[in-house]
């Protein structure tokens, strides 16, 4: 009976291990959480590109001899190394193109003609300083230059000599890069095309 009585007064042993554990000590065995005294890194600004250079096609690739048959005849053809055509453009440009062109940051001339003929097509593209050329633009929208545009860019053309030997002078603006057609064609000759291939290219 003694041992009844003794086994019915002992504490269960669950009960037992619940008193006895001690709530202070779950919470200081947890890892404390101290503020970083650390400074938080600083995202580094990233660095400015330039812009990648502009390049002009080669006369060919610029304007393909088959867009030159058909905007200006099949008898033209492509005339290289030819400087003096050059100098006929610079002196047909006036005092403002001529101006805009000496800035320019890089030129190409092209010329298409007729063998045994005076008939030829000039082209020269200018890349222009953005002053430069908006200067220039100032300039031919004070003249007599008739303004239209084409495919987005503002295009202008004048009749340089009216009569039996027509020449017009023609500019076209894509971005920086100036395109001066002289022949005589009033819708700018090879200039349009020419004009197009640098807006795919750039």
């Amino acid at each position: 009976m003694l041992m009844l009585g003794l086994a019915s007064c002992a504490p269960e042993s669950g009960a037992s291990d619940e008193r006895t554990a001690s709530p202070s000590s779950s919470r200081e065995s947890e890892p404390s959480q101290k503020p970083s005294s650390e400074p938080a890194p600083t995202e580094e600004p990233a660095p400015e590109t330039e812009p990648a250079p502009v390049v002009i096609p080669e006369c060919e690739q610029l304007v393909p001899i088959d867009v030159v048959h058909e905007k200006l005849g099949p008898a033209f053809v492509f005339t290289p190394d030819s400087g003096p055509f050059r100098d006929m453009l610079l002196g047909a440009v006036g005092p403002s193109a001529q101006e805009a062109i000496s800035r320019a940051e890089q030129t190409s001339f092209c010329s298409w003609g007729i063998p045994q003929s005076d008939g030829l097509n000039l082209l020269m593209v200018a890349e222009l300083p953005a002053d430069a050329r908006d200067a220039f633009l100032v300039e031919l929208r004070a003249s007599e230059f008739v303004e239209t545009e084409t495919a987005g860019s503002p295009t202008f053309v004048w009749e340089d000599e009216p009569g039996l030997s027509q020449r017009f002078l023609w500019y076209g603006f894509t971005g920086d890069l100036l395109v001066i057609s002289v022949g005589a064609s009033a819708d700018g000759g090879v200039g349009v095309p020419a004009l197009a291939s640098l807006q795919a290219a750039t």
